[in-house]
C-alpha cells in the first residue's frame, strides 16, 4: 500500500489502542466516538471524503450486550449505521476499509467451531446489529475487509472492559471467583488481531474472516482459571450461574479457516498470549507492548504497510 493517510476510528478502546501501537504516528488520525455522530451519517461520510486517507480502521462499536436488549437503537447506531458511513466515504476516497465484527454472530446452532461459510444466525440483540453492521459495511465497499473476532482481551489497567484485568481484582483476596461452565468461546488478543489484521491488508485479501486466538476453544471457566494461573492468584475459578438478559450464545467459538486457507494465520494460541498480557498487567507494562508470539513477521508487515 502507498504512502497516505490512516484514520484509526474507535481509537481509545482496548483494540483501538492495540493499532495505535503499531500504525505510524506521523500518518494517522485518530477519531472517537465524540468526533463522529451516528445520527448524521452524511458528516460522517463527509469527515472520510475530507481527509481522503488510504486506509480507514473502524474499531468503534456499542460492546453493551445486557443494554443492547432494552436499547437496541443505540447498538445498531454504533454497530450498522457508523460502519456503514464509514465504509461509504472510505469507498468514495478509494481507502481499504476494515471493520470488526463478532463470532457471536454465528448463533448457537452447532456443536464445534463456526467457519466463515457458517450462516449467520444471531441470538442477541447485540449481535444482530453486528450482522447487520457487516452486511451494511459490505453493500457499501464490496473490497472492504471484516474480521470476527472472539472474545477479545487487552487494554491498560482499570480500562473499561479489560476483562482479563477484572477478573485478578476480583480474585484478591478471595479464595474462589465464579465463572460460567457452560459458554464455549476463542479468547483473542487485541495485540494479536492487530498484527493479523495489518498482515492480511499486506497481502490485500478482503472479504470477511473469522480472526480469534489459536489453539483449542474454552468454557469461560476454563478461561478464567487461565488467568487466575497466569497471575499467580491462589483464588481457584468454580462454576457459577449467571442471570443474563442477552439469549447469548452457549457456542462462540470459531476455526480461523480462510485464513489458515490462505496460508496467512499468525493467531498465536491464546494461552500464550494470555500469559504475556497478564505479565504485562502485573508489571504495569502497556498491553499492547507486549510482542506477540511471533513479531518478526508482524513487524515486517507493519512497515510494508505504513512505509509503502
Amino acid at each position: 500500500m502507498s504512502d497516505g493517510l490512516i484514520v484509526l476510528v474507535g481509537a481509545t478502546g482496548i483494540l483501538g489502542r492495540a493499532f495505535a501501537q503499531r500504525l505510524p504516528a506521523r500518518r494517522l488520525v485518530k477519531l472517537g466516538r465524540a468526533d463522529l455522530d451516528p445520527a448524521d451519517p452524511v458528516a460522517i461520510r463527509r469527515r472520510m471524503i475530507g481527509l481522503t486517507p488510504r486506509l480507514v480502521i473502524n474499531c468503534a462499536a456499542d460492546t453493551d450486550v445486557e443494554g443492547a436488549e432494552s436499547a437496541p437503537e443505540r447498538a445498531f447506531a454504533v454497530n450498522a449505521t457508523l460502519a456503514q458511513a464509514l465504509a461509504e466515504g472510505a469507498a468514495e476516497t478509494s481507502a481499504a476499509f476494515v471493520h470488526f465484527s463478532s463470532t457471536g454472530c454465528y448463533g448457537d446452532w452447532k456443536s464445534g467451531s463456526y467457519v466463515e461459510s457458517d450462516p449467520l444466525r444471531p441470538t442477541t440483540a447485540h449481535h444482530r446489529g453486528k450482522a447487520l453492521g457487516e452486511e451494511a459495511v459490505l453493500r457499501a465497499h464490496p473490497e472492504a475487509l471484516v474480521l470476527r473476532l472472539g472474545w477479545v482481551f487487552g487494554g491498560i489497567r482499570g480500562q473499561r472492559r479489560n476483562f482479563v484485568w477484572a477478573r485478578i481484582q476480583e480474585a484478591q483476596g478471595k479464595a474462589e471467583i465464579g465463572a460460567d461452565p457452560r459458554q464455549l468461546g476463542s479468547p483473542t488478543a487485541a495485540a494479536d488481531v492487530a498484527a493479523q489484521t495489518i498482515a492480511v491488508l499486506g497481502s490485500h485479501q478482503t472479504g470477511v474472516f473469522n480472526c480469534v486466538g489459536g489453539g483449542a476453544p474454552a468454557r469461560r471457566l476454563d478461561y478464567v482459571a487461565a488467568i487466575l494461573e497466569a497471575a499467580g492468584s491462589p483464588a481457584r475459578a468454580n462454576p457459577a450461574e449467571f442471570s443474563r438478559r442477552a439469549p447469548v450464545s452457549s457456542n462462540e467459538a470459531a476455526d480461523n479457516a480462510r485464513l489458515r486457507a490462505c496460508g496467512l494465520d499468525r493467531m498465536p494460541p491464546w494461552r500464550e498470549s494470555l500469559a504475556a498480557f497478564v505479565r504485562s498487567q502485573l508489571d504495569e507494562t502497556p498491553a499492547e507492548c507486549v510482542p506477540a508470539a511471533s513479531p518478526q513477521p508482524a513487524c515486517a508487515d507493519a512497515r510494508a504497510l505504513c512505509l509503502g
